[in-house]
């Protein structure tokens, strides 16, 4: 059963990789990689569930990494800059939340801080005020105002068309409309 997990996982990285970096000998060095922090730190993923995205929040750093290393680093200010692919319902969630990472780094430091342990690392908000040597009222206030400029950064960007439970069901770029806009103006 695991076995078959690590695999559809493995598959699923190398595709995802692979829709990133062109040339296929790194995409293999990336993947490898990928699955070696997976591997190292799998003991820290607190929620299993969140397995796939954690690993997909992994495959993505390496990838930002390696451009970083070749100095074709990506313009952090521009989420949108995934590209615009054709999602079911049910993995709308699962793309945005590649962005968060990148959204991230655009908050002020104080919040980056809190919202990258909690959403990515997974500590909890206690486990973030004892580490922190915050009160856990202040640590749960930071990661609240964090998770609110996050959506904010998020939403400059993107529109986003929530179900009733917050399910995104649909996403479009706000620079490809205003584009659009812009074309339509001329």
């Amino acid at each position: 059963m695991i076995e078959h997990k690590w695999s559809e996982l493995n598959d699923v990285l190398k595709g995802f990789i692979l829709s990133k970096v062109k040339d296929p000998g790194i995409v293999e060095d990336l993947l490898q990689e990928t699955l070696i922090k997976i591997h190292l730190n799998v003991s820290r993923l607190r929620h299993e569930e969140k397995l796939i995205n954690w690993a997909f929040q992994i495959a993505r750093n390496v990838i930002i990494d390696y451009y970083k290393k070749r100095k074709k680093e990506h313009e952090i200010g521009h989420i949108a800059q995934y590209e615009e692919v054709e999602c079911s319902e049910s993995t709308f969630n699962r793309h945005i939340a590649l962005w968060i990472p990148e959204a991230i780094k655009l908050l002020p430091e104080k919040y980056q801080e809190a919202v990258y342990l909690t959403e990515i690392e997974g500590l909890t908000q206690k486990e973030l005020a004892e580490r922190l040597g915050l009160s856990y009222s202040g640590a749960k206030s930071r990661v609240q105002r964090g998770r609110e400029k996050l959506k904010e950064i998020i939403l400059q960007c993107c529109r986003v068309v929530t179900d009733s439970y917050g399910n995104v069901i649909a996403y479009e770029s706000r620079k490809k409309k205003q584009k659009k806009e812009e074309e339509c103006c001329d």
